[in-house]
């Protein structure tokens, strides 16, 4: 609106306040306050013309308009079945298809679930897609979009693929063999040490291309490393002589294991000594800490009964 120019109105135009004001009054008629919902207005009619009907060459334009909107739909439509069946004919990929007809190929990165979507403004597309999963051929309508798509691979819920499952498999496959493999050289470096073929576990390890761990000065309670484990740990400081060959195997996680003691580390008898001693001293602050306590208790009883007279004297 340029200062107060509102320009030419069509009766529909206008909210039906302003209209029913505008259009019953004369040129030049200048209207009370009209109050609507979105503002307050005072209308001068400036200029009528009468209503006619416009000539085809004003009109054409917005006809064509029109029509291409909304005959739209069924041209795109029909467009795509076309395509869809040439392609059908053609024995060819849809990537080769679309490539020989520059249409435009979405690129999928990965292989697509019901509710994903291939990329934005398809949105819906692959669940369409799935309501005929055996058409591995399909023309899909999509709001103002047709999609022509080519089912690769369908993979039922819940079932991998065999392609996808490979690599998992023959991983699995790889650690199951080389857990077998661990486990036969773990029995053959046993047998070796009962057949007294080696001197002990270390030299069966060297002859085998493998390492011994030497751990010293193990207690029960700084056990580390597969030591640890609850059986090991019970087999080896239950052992009062050494050495001790190894008699079995143990499994830890995903590691077989043989241990061998080699010496037992008796406490000198002033540690020995030091340790009964230090022993007693805590008993001996338990036993005097119970001793106070109860003592305490009895004076706590005492006191209460002999004020208890007190109490009801009064």
């Amino acid at each position: 609106m340029k200062g107060g120019d509102a320009g030419w109105f069509t009766k529909d135009k206008l909210p039906k306040a302003l209209a029913d004001k505008a259009f019953s009054a004369d040129v030049n008629w200048i209207s009370d306050p009209i109050e609507t919902d979105q503002a307050i207005y005072i209308i001068r009619v400036d200029q009528k013309k009468e209503s006619r009907l416009k000539e085809l060459a004003e009109v054409k334009a917005d006809i064509t308009r029109k029509i291409q909107t909304r005959e739209a739909p069924a041209v795109l439509a029909l467009h795509a079945q076309e395509l869809f069946e040439k392609w059908g004919t053609s024995k060819k990929t849809l990537t080769e298809f679309a490539k020989e007809n520059s249409l435009k190929e979405p690129k999928l990165s990965a292989k697509l679930s019901k509710d994903q979507t291939p990329e934005e403004g398809l949105k819906d597309l692959t669940a369409n897609i799935l309501a005929s999963p055996e058409s591995k051929q399909q023309v899909v309508e999509l709001g103002d979009k047709e999609v022509l798509i080519e089912i690769s691979e369908l993979i039922e819920e819940g079932v991998e693929s065999l392609e996808l499952a490979k690599p998992k498999i023959a991983e699995l496959l790889k650690t199951k063999a080389a857990k077998e493999q661990t486990r036969a050289k773990a029995e053959q470096i046993l047998e070796s040490i009962k057949k007294n073929e080696v001197a002990g576990l270390k030299e069966a390890a060297t002859k085998s291309g493998l390492k011994a761990e030497e751990l010293l000065d193990l207690t029960t309670s700084s056990a580390k490393g597969e030591v640890a484990d609850p059986a090991i740990r019970d087999r080896v400081f239950n052992f009062t002589t050494a050495p001790q060959k190894p008699t079995e195997i143990f499994q830890v996680g995903d590691r077989f294991v043989l241990v061998e003691l080699t010496a037992i580390k008796s406490p000198k008898p002033d540690e020995l000594a030091s340790g009964i001693e230090g022993m007693q001293r805590g008993l001996s602050k338990d036993m005097g800490d119970f001793s106070l306590n109860a003592f305490i208790s009895k004076l706590k009883a005492e006191t209460t009964i002999d004020i208890q007279p007190g109490l009801l004297a009064e």
